[in-house]
């Protein structure tokens, strides 16, 4: 039957190179998923205006191009997936109602990227049983919420891929207790980090800044949390093993980009890990 596969592309690629989503066919946008949903169809009409026959899925409505490729019908379908009883659950035209284990993984956040997955396996025909086997194998990928071991006690994760504000909320979500130290800053984007407060305020312990916009993010958090500048990624891992106790949580989460600094958010994340690892091997 052939593989296909699946790009994801964000507004800064969209000039995207020669191949540019010759592959792509459709795009998942989440019911309610608002400016993502409004992004996915601009794109998907972007893409059938190229010529590349498009169709949106999504977990409550699908929205499929009409004739002359200017405009999209939405309407509402019984295609769609939702979570019950800790189980994804999916019922697609012509099928009968499956059941998954989703992949263990933190964050309903993660809940609803398995049933993007799983609808669109679906929808490009694989068989449920294929779709189980690829949801159990899945351990997440590199730089997000990525597990990076422990070190003197406490679990360092590496979210370095949360370069704004709302990846970084999405991160924090996943934690219940007071017991987190968030390394937050880099390169500012623009946007407050005032609506961190409640979340900093709920499960997070200490802040620990870096980068250029290390001075906006302790203004806008002043007294949500303990603040304690300290420049570079080095000093705020160094920092956050004296001052944290085993069972605290060192997030990496910066809710900024990354290029003040580093290379990248991959090259950012990289140096997080070999910084754990390096504490690790010299305990």
């Amino acid at each position: 039957a052939g593989c296909r596969w699946l790009q994801e592309h964000r507004r800064y690629q969209l000039p995207g190179g020669p191949g540019f989503a010759r592959n792509l066919g459709e795009f998942l946008a989440g019911s309610g998923a608002g400016h993502c949903e409004y992004f996915a169809t601009a794109l998907a009409l972007l893409l059938r205006l190229q010529g590349v026959p498009c169709r949106l899925v999504g977990g409550y409505l699908a929205h499929e191009w009409d004739g002359n490729a200017h405009a999209a019908v939405v309407r509402a379908r019984d295609a769609h997936a939702w979570v019950e009883a800790g189980r994804i659950r999916v019922k697609l035209p012509g099928m009968k109602e499956v059941a998954f284990v989703p992949p263990a993984l933190p964050g309903a956040h993660n809940l609803d990227n398995a049933m993007a997955a799983v609808l669109l396996g679906l929808g490009w025909g694989l068989k449920p049983r294929a779709v189980q086997k690829a949801l159990k194998a899945f351990r997440g990928v590199p730089h997000r919420l990525e597990e990076a071991g422990l070190a003197r006690g406490i679990r360092c994760v590496n979210d370095s891929k949360a370069t704004n504000v709302d990846s970084t909320m999405v991160a924090l979500r996943t934690f219940s207790q007071k017991n987190v130290l968030l390394i937050l800053g880099g390169l500012h984007k623009g946007s407050p980090y005032k609506p961190l407060r409640p979340l900093v305020e709920a499960v997070v312990k200490g802040i620990l800044t870096i980068g250029s916009a290390a001075a906006k993010v302790e203004a806008d958090l002043s007294a949500a949390a303990p603040i304690f500048p300290c420049g570079d990624l080095k000093t705020a891992v160094e920092t956050a093993l004296r001052i944290g106790s085993p069972e605290d949580v060192l997030l990496l989460s910066p809710a900024c980009a990354s290029f003040d600094q580093f290379r990248d958010f991959e090259d950012r994340g990289d140096q997080f890990k070999a910084l754990v690892a390096s504490a690790r091997a010299a305990r």
